[in-house]
This record gives C-alpha cells, structure tokens and sequence, in this order.
C-alpha cells in the first residue's frame, strides 16, 4: 500500500516537523511506500537547516521563510535545492528511525 504525505498550510513552520511525525506514523514506516509531497519536503528541509542556525545562537540574525530566510538587514538568502533535500533526507531518516524504535517498544509492552 502506498502513502501519501501531502503539504498543510495548517501549521507554521515551526510547527512542521510535529504535522509530518504524525502522518508519518500513521504509515507502515516502509520508506518504499512513503510518497511526501515536494513542497512538504521544502518545509522540512527548511526546517532543519533553521534548527541548525538555531542551535548555534543566530536565531536573532534572521526570519525564517520556507526555502531561505530574510536577515534583520532585509537581505534574502535562498538555501539551494541540494542542501533543502539533504537536509530532509536527514530528518525523514532520524523521524523514521525514531518511529521504528517507538513501534518495538509499544510491542513489548
């Protein structure tokens, strides 16, 4: 059976990350049946990339915008394409693995 994860634009991106490990869950967590939509993976990559700036104390430096962000100077910055989809395969994988671990242990239980 496949499984389409499609894009929201009923939660901020702050709130991306939570919208997609929930649909996710409600998949069989079998990457080859998992279809997400491009945009949905442009958020999350954004995402990613911002929770990356973030953990290094730039937060005050910027605005998030989905595939860049907007520098308190006004500046635009756009990531590429390249480092948005890296930075998604990155997090699909940790959030498919973090759902793998929880699913094993809801079993033995």
């Amino acid at each position: 059976m496949k499984y389409l994860i499609e894009d929201t634009e009923d939660h901020t991106l702050g709130e991306i990350n939570d919208y997609f490990i929930e649909e996710l869950s409600m998949t069989n967590l079998n990457e080859e049946d998992i279809v997400v939509a491009e945009s949905l993976k442009e958020k999350i990559g954004s995402r990613a990339v911002f929770e990356l700036l973030d953990d290094n104390g730039m937060l005050t430096f910027y605005d998030e915008t989905i595939g860049g962000m907007i520098l308190t100077s006004g500046d635009v910055i756009e990531f590429s394409k390249v480092e948005l989809a890296q930075r998604f395969r990155m997090a699909y994988q940790g959030f498919l693995h973090s759902l793998s671990i929880d699913r094993v242990f809801q079993k033995r239980s």
